[in-house]
């Protein structure tokens, strides 16, 4: 289970680290990322499976809100996949990278 999870954060970390460069590949492996995390597979993450894919990040409470407010989603019951791409961004310019911040 521990090396599943360090597995799944690797493919995290990778995939907000790759957001910044605009190319099919990096978008597909947000897409990815996505699905991953929507668990009831309903095309939509719900607040429970949006915390958690953004605290698999190591994201605090307080950051997944602010970042959640930057993007003027706290609003909203679920995050489309569209959605999911501009928090994607806006994490990254929020925490840098995230592999160190999850990894150690």
């Amino acid at each position: 289970l521990s090396n599943m999870i360090m597995t799944m954060v690797s493919i995290v970390s990778t995939s907000f680290n790759l957001v910044t460069a605009e190319n099919k590949n990096q978008k597909s492996e947000l897409m990815q990322m996505f699905r991953h995390f929507d668990a009831d597979k309903s095309g939509e993450l719900d607040r429970e499976e949006a915390n958690h894919a953004l605290n698999t990040l190591g994201l605090s409470t307080t950051e997944r809100y602010d970042i959640l407010v930057k993007c003027g989603l706290e609003q909203k019951e679920n995050i489309s996949i569209d959605d999911w791409i501009r928090l994607a961004h806006v994490a990254k310019k929020y925490r840098g990278t995230t592999q160190d911040n999850v990894l150690t």
